[in-house]
């Protein structure tokens, strides 16, 4: 599954092939409404997805925390949408979420939240589970011998994925982010709720013109 951003069609590939039947790619386009482009809702434009996650055998993608789309594809694509009840993760009122992740962790749809206060220092960290059928975020402590990689801002509504902590050399039950922002990696245990800052990029000089390669997670297949 391909979602070129900003774009009102998918690329989708069906793995596998045969003489009848082989693999290629399909453009599918779709029309999911529009979004507001200013307060009094003059100006509009078409809303596109972002950031789908496979959960289930259906695809969703986050659209706020009162809504999620869901696509299925049987074969051509149809769009729903499942209404939820508000998320609360605000703690204090200085606080506020800057980026937001959504990953399938053993079959089940989850958010990531990292959040930050007004100086860009941020101050925690929150997994929620996505009961689908009670329609509802249940905030969890812990995700067991577990890494959940994330990387990138809600904005362009980066990448996450997981893996087992322990047979890979991570920090079990805990969130290891990419922050975009200062290109520093930071792990998160989410029971001690403690945090380590490290610095990948330390000695890689930057490009003649002052640009760097966004990094991308490669993450082991769970066995």
């Amino acid at each position: 599954m391909v979602e070129p951003p900003g774009s009102c069609f998918i690329l989708f590939c069906h793995v596998g092939s045969s003489s009848s039947s082989p693999a290629a790619w399909v453009r599918h386009e779709y029309d999911i409404g529009t979004r507001k482009m200013d307060i009094e809702g003059r100006q509009r434009m078409k809303r596109s997805i972002h950031c789908i996650t496979s959960c289930g055998g259906k695809l969703y993608h986050f659209i706020r925390s009162t809504a999620y789309g869901v696509l299925e594809l049987s074969p051509e694509p149809v769009f729903t949408t499942v209404r939820m009840k508000p998320a609360s993760p605000f703690t204090t009122t200085d606080m506020f979420v800057a980026s937001i992740f959504s990953v399938d962790v053993d079959g089940k749809l989850h958010l990531v939240f990292i959040f930050e206060s007004g100086g860009g220092v941020v101050a925690d960290v929150a997994v929620y589970r996505v009961d689908l059928e009670k329609r509802k975020h249940v905030r969890i402590g812990s995700i067991g011998d577990r890494a959940i990689l994330v990387g990138g801002r809600r904005n362009d509504m980066g990448a996450a994925g997981w893996c087992r902590a322990r047979r890979h050399g991570l920090l079990p039950n805990s969130i290891y982010w990419m922050n975009p922002g200062d290109r520093r990696l930071r792990v998160y245990e989410l029971g001690k709720r403690t945090e380590e800052v490290r610095d990948p990029f330390k000695g890689v000089a930057e490009s003649a013109d002052g640009t760097w390669c966004r990094p991308y997670w490669m993450i082991p297949a769970r066995t």
